[in-house]
């Protein structure tokens, strides 16, 4: 459910899509319905392999990549390691999104910052907003 301070945090439409990698469906479906009904765009993929094979495509050239940690086929530190690689998506701003206890640590580790997941959107909301203003 979205908080109604929620509502005050962007109304900003994303010009170009949000790609959320996130391999629990329910996770997946939520997150993307609360985006879009903020007026955002998002492409969603179920696991690591499957996004960097649309980022490669070229298919999908997203403002903000939001990355779960834990997923099957390829985590999300294998990902941000692949991702690293290759000059083309390197640059697209990257947060991870999970609800790990270590996430903190693991988050830092790998450079990239961390929105944990919960009922409260807000920080979801500002991170997206900042990366994905028109």
């Amino acid at each position: 459910m979205v908080h109604e301070s929620a509502t005050s945090v962007t109304t900003t439409m994303a010009v170009r899509p949000i790609l959320l990698i996130e391999d629990e469906p329910l996770v997946r479906e939520a997150t993307t319905a609360m985006l879009e009904s903020f007026g955002y765009v998002v492409r969603a993929c179920g696991h690591g392999r499957e996004a960097l094979d649309l980022l490669r495509s070229a298919a999908c050239s997203p403002c903000l990549i939001i990355l779960d940690f834990m997923m099957p086929d390829m985590d999300g530190a294998t990902f941000i390691r692949e991702r690293a690689c290759e000059p083309a998506i390197a640059s697209i701003p990257l947060i991870m999104f999970s609800a790990r206890w270590d996430a903190r640590e693991t988050a830092r580790r790998l450079g990239v910052p961390l929105v944990p997941k919960g009922p409260r959107v807000e920080r979801l909301l500002r991170a997206v907003a900042d990366y994905c203003a028109a």
